[in-house]
């Protein structure tokens, strides 16, 4: 899968639903595939602006790791 640098265009007002959906991926982070796992911090590191410092990296996933749903 190819990883883009990409600029959300979000509403005004609809900013809500991007914290809750990326919540809701945090909170079901270990349901799934490692493959999506890391796609999504890939993702995540070229939103917005150029790709990421590896310190930004990782704190994506200490976000990820503090607010998993932890059985």
């Amino acid at each position: 899968m190819s990883i883009k640098a990409r600029v959300p265009k979000i509403a005004k007002g609809d900013e809500h639903l991007a914290t809750r959906l990326g919540m809701a991926v945090a909170f079901q982070w270990d349901s799934l595939p490692p493959e999506a796992q890391e796609t999504i911090i890939q993702q995540a590191t070229f939103v917005e602006m150029p790709p990421m410092q590896v310190q930004q990296k990782q704190s994506l996933e200490a976000f990820i790791r503090q607010h998993k749903v932890k059985d």
